[in-house]
């Protein structure tokens, strides 16, 4: 017996949405090569983006039978990713971060020693697809 899988757009999405937590999980590692030994929240993308990739293919692979709730969860989690990486890069200081980042349309900045204000956010928009093509109502 053939077994044969549904491929859905939406199945698709959340195989490509794996691959980039894999990619970040090496990025922020890179990133944080330094960070990670002062300071433990340097560890919660690398580890949030590494359980993505092994919990997301076992729940991909049993999407009928519970494994789209489990994705759509852990999609949701990366929005409370995102808003701690956002707070702890603005020394939470949200709004200035918002600030210093729109005021380098006007003026160059040299904050080399300071973190991407906005870069955590990136867990955001891809939690918020992940939600969207697991979410029961885009469902065929």
């Amino acid at each position: 017996m053939v077994l044969t899988r549904k491929w859905t757009l939406n199945k698709i999405v959340v195989l490509i949405l794996i691959g980039a937590f894999a990619m970040l999980a090496f990025d922020i590692r890179s990133e944080h090569v330094d960070v990670v030994r002062k300071n433990w929240k340097a560890w919660i993308p690398i580890v949030y983006s590494v359980v993505m990739v092994v919990a997301g293919d076992a729940a991909l692979s049993r999407w009928e039978r519970g494994g789209r709730q489990v994705l759509w969860i852990s999609f949701m989690a990366a929005f409370i990713v995102g808003a701690l990486g956002f707070w702890f890069h603005t020394k939470g200081h949200p709004i200035s971060g918002v600030i210093t980042v729109l005021s380098a349309w006007v003026q160059p900045l040299h904050k080399a020693d300071v973190p991407p204000q906005l870069a955590p956010l990136s867990f955001a928009g891809l939690g918020l697809l992940g939600t969207v093509v697991c979410a029961r109502r885009f469902q065929q």
